[in-house]
């Protein structure tokens, strides 16, 4: 074996070793870039050992055709680690990114000139080679021409960086993607349907293409909008305002703070839509989220709705099905009567009004209020003010309060039939807790003014629902205990001293 070769083959496979671990630790996609380097490295040893086992044959000539096969593998394997260990472990590492066609360039050059440089030591004379090449280049050039012109389209999108890989794109108006790969000859962009569109680099550029959610100096997000119709009687202004309120009472997962998403009013009636105006909530979904843009808007339909319902905006059936099946009289007492039902059973089973009697239950069903919730949503915020209780129909909610330290520590998560706000309702303090929606959730609300009459007919009630109240204030206590909290208990874990706060806010005496 030739002493050089027996010299390389250690250093050789320790650089492809120290290659491989650079690569994996920095970009462990790109370690398929070294199979080609690991298959050459592996041409490389059996050449290096046919050298020398023809040479201990006595096979001189053919000892020296295999060293000089396994010294143009291992220049080649050589530039393959040389290559890989610069573009895909060292300038990541310091955040310097180069268009893909560079690497291929560098590293097609350097193969280039080692074969030339092999072949001369060969004995080849290479100036003829090359002036030969050149003669049959012209010719297949003219054969070749598209191909060309998809090699240039990609030279060409790779070096002005007009598109980058991770971009969102719109082929046609069906056709929309994100760009996973800018090859030579073509670009691949994946779908929303999970394909594969295989795009010619020439394409791209003779065409009309935009780049989704991108715009200079700004972060990446599209505006996306989602259409909704109510009566034209409802004042436009008060319907943005219920729907806004939704829209920003928790964050929707996806959508970006900034621009905040809000409503519109977009058409008003007009001979093909009598009687109903149009509207939309406008939201700008995140850069690197655009595949997720059907189930956002899905998520922004539900605050939507929600935001309608606790309005009273309530979407109506077709104007035709209500001409075809008109609702009487009988039908909307039957309805009432149904409705009345509802809320009776629900007091029933909530623990807070265990001692109420049926006549103070039926006093209080005609005040409860529909009260929707979509999921994520803060049904109440800690430290504002709201006169009312939430009855819990469907669904479940989580209490966390907020600790000392800016934290958010977890109370409980209540499931229905329950209810929460009674602190505020009874007493006028402030929410001591913050309420969100896990998942769609339906409440009643029930404001202070429904116990006005009950407390003052039968004061016991206000004695009841303060122990109750100083119960749940207890539990709040604890868990701020148990995260650390230095500051002094309060009187509302006191049955009495809450009594006289519910009497006090009721004007008792």
């Amino acid at each position: 074996m030739h002493p050089m070769v027996k010299l390389h083959l250690l250093p050789l496979l320790l650089g492809l070793v120290a290659t491989a671990f650079l690569v994996g630790r920095v970009q462990p996609d790109k370690r398929v870039k070294l199979r080609p380097s690991a298959i050459t490295f592996l041409g490389f040893a059996g050449a290096s050992l046919g050298s020398w086992a023809a040479a201990a044959l006595g096979w001189s000539a053919r000892s020296q055709e295999l060293h000089w096969v396994a010294g143009v593998l291992e220049a080649l394997c050589a530039i393959g680690l040389l290559n890989t260990a610069f573009f895909h472990g060292i300038l990541p590492v310091v955040r310097l990114r180069v268009p893909v066609f560079v690497s291929d360039v560098a590293a097609g050059l350097a193969y280039l000139f080692a074969l030339l440089h092999r072949l001369h030591e060969y004995g080849l004379n290479t100036s003829s080679l090359l002036a030969t090449s050149a003669v049959v280049s012209g010719v297949v050039g003219l054969s070749l021409a598209p191909t060309l012109g998809n090699l240039l389209g990609g030279f060409a999108l790779q070096l002005d960086d007009s598109l980058r890989e991770g971009d969102w794109i719109q082929l046609d108006a069906q056709t929309a993607g994100r760009v996973t790969a800018i090859r030579w000859r073509h670009t691949l962009v994946e779908t929303r349907g999970w394909d594969t569109v295989v795009v010619p680099n020439a394409v791209l550029l003779q065409g009309h293409i935009t780049v989704l959610g991108r715009r200079s100096e700004d972060p990446r997000r599209k505006r996306y909008q989602v259409p909704f119709e109510l009566d034209a009687r409802h004042p436009p202004e008060a319907v943005q305002r219920a729907v806004d309120e939704a829209l920003s009472g928790a964050p929707v997962p996806r959508v970006a703070p900034l621009p905040a998403p809000h409503a519109v009013c977009l058409e008003l009636p007009q001979g093909s839509h009598p009687g109903r105006t149009l509207y939309a909530v406008r939201y700008w979904l995140q850069g690197d989220e655009l595949e997720h843009d059907e189930t956002t808007s899905s998520r922004v339909r539900a605050r939507i709705h929600a935001g309608l319902c606790r309005g009273g905006f309530l979407l109506e059936a077709p104007r035709s099905v209500l001409e075809l099946v008109p609702r009487t009289a009988q039908d909307h007492t039957r309805l009432e009567s149904e409705e009345l039902s509802r809320r009776m059973a629900l007091l029933h089973r909530v623990a807070l009004f265990d001692t109420f009697t049926r006549e103070e239950r039926s006093a209080l069903a005609p005040w409860l209020v529909p009260a929707p919730y979509a999921d994520g949503e803060r049904i109440t915020e800690q430290g504002r003010t709201a006169h009312w209780l939430y009855l819990l129909t469907e669904g479940r909610v989580d209490v966390v309060v907020r600790l000392e330290d800016g934290r958010e520590a977890h109370v409980q998560t209540l499931t229905a039939p329950n209810y929460f706000g009674e602190m505020g309702c009874m007493t006028g303090a402030p929410r001591s807790a913050t309420v969100r929606a896990l998942g769609p959730v339906r409440c009643y609300k029930l404001e202070r003014d429904a116990f006005q009459s009950l407390i003052a007919e039968r004061p016991a009630i206000a004695q009841e629902v303060s122990a109750v109240i100083a119960a749940r204030q207890g539990q709040l206590l604890q868990v701020r205990r148990d995260h650390g909290a230095t500051r002094p208990p309060t009187a509302d874990e006191d049955p009495d001293a809450v009594l006289r706060r519910i009497k006090a806010f009721f004007g008792l005496g």
